[in-house]
Formats: C-alpha cells, sequence, structure tokens
C-alpha cells in the first residue's frame, strides 16, 4: 500500500504475527516430540548380574547374546541400570575392525556397570601382542576384570546344555557372582530352542 506522501507503508497486524509465529513453533515442537517418539525404545534389563556372549546355543534371562554384525548399535538396545555385573564371552578374530567394535562395546559397559568379569570364549587371533594391547585397555578401565583361560581347556563352538556352560564358566572363575545367578537359573530352566522369547539379540 502507498500513503499520500508516496511512501509504502505496510499493513501489519501484530497479533496476526503474533499467532502465526506462535503456530511455528508448535508445528516445530510438535515435529521435535514426533523425531523423539520415533526413538525406538530401550530394553530394560531387570537382572542384576547378566551373561553376554556371542551366540552358544543355551537361552536365559540372565543371557543376552550380541552378533558381530551389530556391534555398533547393540548397547543402545538395552537400558543397563539396572545391572550391577556381568560376565562377557570375548572372542576376539582376526579381523581388527569386528575386535574394535568389540573393545569399544567393552568400554561402553564399563561406564555404567560396576563390574565386569571378561572371559575369552573363542580366540581366533593369532596375534598376541593384539590380545596384550586390548587387555591393558580394558583393564585401565578399574573395574574390568580380564580371566586368562588359556590353560582351562579347549574353548567350544557351542554349548548343547546348561550344564555345560556353567562347566565352562567355573572352570574359568571363582565366586563370581553372575555365575552362581546363571547356575541358580539353571535349575528352573528348561531347554530352550532358538526361536525362544529369552534369546536376546
Amino acid at each position: 500500500m502507498v500513503g499520500n506522501l508516496g511512501i509504502r507503508v505496510e499493513n501489519r497486524n501484530p497479533y496476526r504475527e503474533t499467532a502465526e509465529k506462535s503456530k511455528e513453533i508448535a508445528v516445530d515442537t510438535g515435529m521435535e516430540e514426533k523425531k523423539e517418539g520415533m526413538k525406538p525404545k530401550k530394553t530394560v534389563i531387570r537382572e542384576s548380574k547378566i551373561l553376554i556372549t556371542p551366540r552358544i546355543g543355551v537361552k536365559g534371562k540372565s543371557i543376552f547374546e550380541y552378533r558381530k554384525s551389530a556391534l555398533d548399535t547393540w548397547k543402545n538396545r538395552f537400558d543397563f541400570a539396572n545391572v550391577e555385573a556381568i560376565v562377557f564371552l570375548v572372542n576376539l578374530t582376526e579381523d581388527e575392525e569386528t575386535n574394535q567394535k568389540l573393545g569399544a562395546l567393552v568400554l561402553e559397559l564399563a561406564e555404567e556397570v560396576k563390574e565386569i568379569t571378561i572371559i575369552p570364549y573363542q580366540m581366533d587371533c593369532a596375534k598376541s601382542g593384539f590380545v596384550e594391547c586390548w587387555i591393558r585397555s580394558w583393564i585401565t578401565a578399574g573395574n574390568v576384570e580380564w580371566i586368562d583361560s588359556s590353560a582351562s581347556g579347549k574353548t567350544v563352538e557351542k554349548f548343547k546344555t546348561w550344564e555345560q556352560l556353567l562347566e565352562f564358566l567355573e572352570a574359568r572363575t571363582t565366586e563370581n557372582v553372575v555365575v552362581a545367578q546363571l547356575r541358580k537359573e539353571s535349575v528352573t530352566s528348561e531347554p530352550r530352542t532358538k526361536e525362544n522369547k529369552w534369546s536376546h539379540q
């Protein structure tokens, strides 16, 4: 609009502008809330003592399996607030990238959990110096213990029964709270198939 003096004057309605800004803020807030709502919810781990392991053939409510292909995001799927102690069966391989991810996962868990015991499960890594490097890295976390199981017999690929798993763990640890919990759980656990609901992958 052009005024009497030839000066362009805009018809501005402050109430309308305020309403439009409020609408924009509401839309932005709604979008943020929608994004938050779209984030997958973490599974709360109710057990205070758990075993973290690759696929071993035995299932239980205190056993949480990881896959090498999902190491980057595995921890983000769970809420570890209730977890006090972990036994972590680790498999170091010749694949340096996988080893890096496993190492990072252990250190991330060490920030949230009071006690972590690492037991070599399958050591496919021939570079002893590389293994020593990871051991030093984990131990510096303070609450991480490495169990040297080289003299405790051969490792196995899968366990057919709870008893086999417990024999493996008990041969490598003494008075471990996680192993004690698994021993109690084994009494009430029935044989489970791969499709069982307790398989945490």
